[in-house]
C-alpha cells in the first residue's frame, strides 16, 4: 500500500506542478501588474497557493466522496464468487477505511500545497518587464 501512496503522491505532483505552471502562464500580466504594484513575491505565490489549496480540496473530497458512494453500490450489487474449498460463495465487499482516508486526505493535500508553493516561488523570480511582456 505505501508504493502505491507513493505513486499517486508522485501523480498529483506532477498534475499539480503542470496545472500551476499553465496558471502561471495564463497569468503572466497580472503576476508583472501585480509585481509592479508593489506585491512581493511571496504574496503572489500565496495568491496561487491559496487557489491550489481550495482546489485541492473540493477535489479531494469529491474523489473521497465518490469512492465512498462506489464502494457502497459495489456492496448493494451482492457480488458473489466461489473460492475453492468452500462450500458456499461469499459476498465480495468493499469495507472504506474513514480513518485511512482522511490521513491520505490531509497528504495529498499536504504533497499539492509544498509543490504548489515551490513552483510558484520558483516561477515568480522573473523580473517585472519580463513578467509584462506579450507572449
Amino acid at each position: 500500500m505505501i508504493l502505491f501512496v507513493i505513486l499517486v503522491c508522485g501523480v498529483v505532483i506532477l498534475s499539480v506542478l503542470n496545472a500551476l505552471q499553465i496558471i502561471i502562464y495564463e497569468r503572466k500580466t497580472e503576476v508583472g501588474t501585480l509585481r509592479a504594484m508593489g506585491f512581493r513575491q511571496s504574496s503572489v505565490a500565496g495568491l496561487f497557493v491559496r487557489e491550489i489549496i481550495l482546489l485541492s480540496s473540493i477535489s479531494l473530497t469529491a474523489g473521497w466522496l465518490l469512492g465512498w458512494l462506489m464502494s457502497k453500490a459495489v456492496n448493494a450489487a451482492n457480488i458473489r464468487f466461489a473460492l475453492v474449498g468452500l462450500a458456499d460463495n461469499i459476498q465480495f465487499m468493499l469495507e472504506p477505511e474513514a480513518v485511512l482516508g482522511l490521513i491520505l486526505w490531509f497528504v495529498f493535500l499536504l504533497v499539492s500545497v509544498s509543490a504548489a508553493y515551490l513552483l510558484s516561488r520558483f516561477k515568480l523570480k522573473e523580473n517585472i518587464v519580463s513578467l509584462l511582456e506579450k507572449t
